[in-house]
């Protein structure tokens, strides 16, 4: 049976990972996402059974929606030796004002592992997450110009020697790739 090992998030997607037993092989995993809830189920080795296996399973319904076609999973051996599948989660509403899941599963008391995250370590997991960006130094050189100039006028207005209203007929900078 799969059991849950931990999930985390980042502010588009949620990852939850499962760990399934020894010698489970991905044939034998099957994972049943639907808008508003996540099932693991892993087949027994010797099983014929393909969609209708109602055995023992992990999850439930998902504390917030997904997007159920974007869901990804793999089977991997970690670096303890445990075979783990990996979900990642497409969240369905994202942006500024979407609150960050406290919890994987609406009933998390019933799933072992999904203890309820404080706000404190939902926003630290959002901060902190792996999202792509550039180094100031490997930018092009027409772009480290353009960000030298914005930085200059930024101090000089709030040096006051700059003043846009009074010195600018139109303040505007542009930065393009």
């Amino acid at each position: 049976m799969a059991k849950l090992l931990g999930w985390d998030q980042d502010v588009t997607t949620v990852y939850a990972r499962f760990t399934v037993p020894k010698g489970t092989r991905a044939s034998q995993v099957r994972v049943d996402a639907a808008v508003n809830s996540l099932l693991v189920f892993v087949l027994p080795a010797d099983s014929t059974l393909s969609y209708v296996y109602e055995g023992q399973k992990e999850g439930g319904e998902l504390s917030k929606t997904i997007i159920s076609a974007d869901v990804l999973w793999t089977l991997e051996e970690d670096e303890k030796g445990r075979r783990v599948v990996h979900v990642v989660l497409p969240k369905s509403t994202t942006g500024q004002l979407d609150k960050p899941w406290r919890t994987l599963f609406a009933e998390h008391e019933e799933v072992e592992g999904d203890e309820e995250k404080s706000m404190a370590d939902c926003l630290k997991e959002l901060t902190f997450c792996d999202e792509p960006s550039t180094p100031f130094d490997e930018l092009p050189l027409d772009i480290r110009l353009h960000m030298e100039e914005l930085r200059r006028r930024k101090y000089a207005m709030g040096a006051g020697y700059l003043n846009p209203a009074e010195d600018f007929d139109d303040f505007r900078m542009v930065l393009t790739e």
